[in-house]
């Protein structure tokens, strides 16, 4: 699976994809990262997830990368963060089964690459949308706090 993707969507864009939809009790809140277009969206960036909390739907900017409960520092933090979870062990791994079952989100990308072999070289190619729509990544999220600065990951 991807370890980078990019983004090419404004801010109008997202709304309208996602929570323009009828039924819904939404929160239009200001995204508190820029959304200018980036080919270079890697684990440990911050991207906006589609969530649901408290009955809301709403965007949130969330660090890329699942910080394992038992994570004692920042370092460790961000040196044992994971950035991908398989379908077929979502449910049954400790690290991420509590977090599927309770804290599900949407990433949406404009498109993620991929690594090819190409004559003799490596080469990424980009995978997206043959419609040029958005991208809709399922996500998993939980919060994490150093226990010494009480930063919030």
């Amino acid at each position: 699976m991807c370890g980078r993707a990019y983004s090419t969507y404004t801010a109008e864009e997202l709304y309208f994809q996602y929570l323009n939809r009828k039924g819904w009790i939404w929160q239009v809140l200001p995204l508190d990262l820029e959304l200018t277009p980036n080919f270079n969206i890697c684990p440990s960036h911050h991207c906006p997830v589609l969530m649901v909390k408290d009955n809301t739907l709403a965007f949130r900017s969330m660090r890329w990368g699942l910080v394992p409960s038992w994570a004692k520092s920042i370092r460790d933090a961000e040196r044992y963060s994971m950035i991908n979870a398989k379908a077929e062990d979502i449910e049954q791994k400790r690290s991420y089964c509590r977090a599927f079952t309770k804290r599900r989100g949407i990433v949406p990308f404009s498109g993620f690459f991929e690594w090819g072999k190409f004559e003799d070289s490596k080469q990424p190619f980009a995978i997206y949308r043959q419609d040029q729509q958005i991208l809709s990544m399922a996500a998993i999220w939980e919060c994490w706090q150093d226990p010494t600065s009480l930063k919030e990951l």
